[in-house]
């Protein structure tokens, strides 16, 4: 049957149709990558060569035939095996394979080399005539077996790991050695039928579309890397115990420049920034591990490479501004020297690393930090906080404690500060100064917030505290809380539901809260409309601020406790706690110190005519149950003068 070589023709016209989009793309330098390019760029080797030696317009002769047969076995071997090595690239085997494995899948590689040596003393896989003429001999047919082999070996990693890939990927793959092996059945059978190379490379081609899909490595929009590249090159190298240099960046401002500029603005700041590091460090790979951090990965081959140098240059320009069409800004950044595998001998310490950057706020001027001064812990606990979080959001998992506050003149407890607790089996307590920052970042703060004043409000209802004396708790208001537009509607709600009376409610916010005046302002307004009362939290800890004495409706100013613990270490700022006690007094405000330790302290505020105490000295923040205790028992006298004997046993067992 005579040769169709046409089908030569169009397998390379795929074939080279497949390398031109993929090369027109960024793509990503990993393993896989460069395993499917040399899978391409064989396949080509062989349908051309395949092409030439049966086009009947062109003879060779005996040599040049011969050179043929060996590009077209080799070429074939080549596309067998590297077909194999991709499969175990797409199930996760390759780390196994190089570690562990080593070479013992490609044996028939090695085979079919022996096989070609031996050909050039023995006509064992094919005869040449002096006219070019080909004949197969019986030796071909072991090499046939060893590419059935690796089609096989190929199909039986898919079957065995298929659950870690997608169906299209399974599909294409699988699709490929069927048809390899089919035509190459086809064309042992019968050796006219030669449609393997265009069947082959078709395949390849879905795998561009399925499974290689070198967009998902990339940002698109400025051209660099992302990620999922950045994660795969870095493990690969890390493999090889490879050493790579490189600049980890962390631009503050982004996000808020994009809720105010917007993102195609932002884009074009960026693309700036991208051209000054691809200006800078030419041939080395730039990418986008978050919205915020860029990675620098310095060219490995150049021995003369100065990361201090380049961190000098980097942060110069960051001096100056950045350009988008007439706005021009300026970037506040983190930037560290990173070398693997001397900082992070794996893939887990290397992200360990750069989400440790990730997690650093802004800060005046541009920082260099050194990988010995961070604490790559931080962001593991952050991130086991956050889930916490969630766990907690979903399972309603917080405890709310209360921490009472003395009245001065009445000599009892008349209120209480409800503090928000979380609580891991292995990392116990976890600090509310350290969750609510969290919460506020993941936007999980107003489902929180909502928790903690319906269960306050549930607690006032069911207990029914102002039978024990209790005139109100303080709740308090997070940054963002205050900022939300539907606030006072939602807290009017919860209160609805449980029948509390605004007086029995007050709000806590701090100064940094204060300072988003607008949406707090309009807040307040209605809240206190409704009979709702507020305090200042934490005066003395900010700016201080007394214009928002002023402009809000304030009943009770809280002192924070650093003021009076510095108080009395330090004669000046005992001086300066006296006079703003004496300041707020005659604002006509009520005052709450907090941190109260010890009766030298009481004594001195009494004597000051602080309404009311709050700290330690008293009681720590405590359980609902405990809490209820501490009241009937510290307000008994409260009882005693308000009823009758009969009814004050009632209360108590109750």
């Amino acid at each position: 049957m005579e040769h169709l070589v046409y089908y030569d023709i169009e397998a390379a016209f795929v074939l080279l149709t497949a390398l031109v989009a993929y090369h027109l793309r960024k793509y990503s330098d990993n393993f896989q990558s460069r395993v499917y390019r040399v899978m391409l760029y064989a396949l080509l080797v062989v349908s051309t060569s395949d092409f030439l030696l049966f086009w009947k317009e062109i003879t060779f002769g005996k040599t040049g035939t011969t050179v043929l047969l060996y590009i077209c076995i080799l070429g074939q071997v080549v596309a067998a095996a590297a077909y194999l090595l991709y499969i175990l690239c797409l199930t996760g085997r390759v780390e196994r394979f190089i570690r562990k494995e080593k070479g013992w899948l490609f044996v028939p590689a090695w085979i079919v080399i022996a096989l070609l040596v031996v050909q050039l003393f023995i006509p064992y896989l094919f005869k040449v005539g002096t006219d070019g003429s080909y004949q197969r001999q019986n030796g071909i047919m072991l090499f046939y077996l060893c590419m059935i082999y690796f089609y096989l070996m190929g199909e039986v990693f898919l079957v065995r790991f298929r659950k870690r890939l997608s169906f299209e990927v399974l599909f294409s793959t699988t699709v490929f050695a069927v048809v390899s092996v089919f035509t190459l059945v086809l064309h042992i059978a019968f050796p006219g039928f030669r449609f393997q190379f265009f069947g082959m490379a078709m395949c390849v081609l879905l795998y561009l579309i399925s499974s290689e899909r070198p967009q998902e490595y990339t940002v698109p929009e400025l051209e660099i890397m992302n990620r999922r590249a950045f994660l795969k090159e870095s493990e690969e190298r890390l493999l090889g115990s490879e050493r790579f240099p490189m600049l980890v960046i962390k631009v503050h401002n982004l996000k808020v420049m994009r809720q105010t500029l917007g993102n195609d603005s932002v884009n074009e700041f960026l693309k700036e920034m991208v051209a000054f590091f691809r200006k800078l460090i030419d041939n080395s790979r730039i990418y986008q591990f978050s919205q915020s951090v860029y990675v620098l990965a310095l060219d490995r081959k150049k021995k003369d490479i100065d990361s201090s140098l380049l961190i000098r240059q980097i942060l110069d320009r960051f001096e100056q501004p950045w350009h988008s069409g007439s706005v021009e800004t300026k970037f506040r950044i983190h930037i560290s020297s990173i070398v693997c595998p001397r900082d992070a001998n794996n893939l887990n310490g290397l992200i360990d690393y750069i989400q440790y950057m990730r997690s650093l706020s802004s800060e005046n001027g541009n920082v260099v930090l050194k990988t010995a001064e961070m604490d790559i812990d931080r962001p593991k606990r952050e991130l086991r906080i956050r889930k916490l979080l969630n766990d907690a959001v979903d399972h309603k998992g917080f405890e709310v404690f209360y921490q009472p506050i003395y009245s001065v003149t009445e000599n009892r407890i008349v209120s209480a500060e409800a503090l928000i607790r979380l609580k891991d089996q292995s990392m116990g307590y976890i600090s509310p100064e350290e969750f609510i920052p969290i919460a506020e970042k993941s936007g999980m703060i107003m489902q929180i917030g909502e928790f903690v004043f319906e269960t306050v409000c549930r607690f006032i209802r069911e207990k029914q505290l102002t039978d024990y004396g209790l005139q109100y708790i303080e709740i308090n208001l997070s940054v963002v809380q205050c900022m939300q537009e539907n606030l006072a509607e939602r807290l009017t709600e919860i209160m609805k539901k449980y029948h509390v009376a605004p007086a029995q409610i007050n709000l806590e916010i701090t100064e940094t809260a204060a300072a988003h005046s607008d949406m707090l302002e309009n807040n307040i307004k209605i809240l206190h409309k409704q009979g709702i009362e507020f305090s200042l939290d934490d005066y003395g800890s900010g700016y201080s601020n007394t214009d928002y004495l002023f402009r809000f409706p304030f009943r009770i100013v809280k002192i924070d406790k650093n003021i009076l613990w510095e108080a009395f270490k330090n004669e000046k700022a005992m001086i300066a706690l006296r006079n703003t006690i004496r300041m707020i007094k005659e604002l006509g405000l009520e005052i709450v110190v907090e941190g109260v330790e010890n009766q030298e302290y009481v004594d001195y505020l009494t004597e000051q005519h602080c309404d009311y105490l709050q700290g330690y000295f008293y009681s720590k923040p405590i359980p609902d149950r405990d809490f209820l205790e501490l009241l009937r028992r510290e307000n008994a006298q409260y009882y005693a003068e308000r009823f009758s004997k009969n009814e004050l046993s009632d209360i108590i067992t109750t």
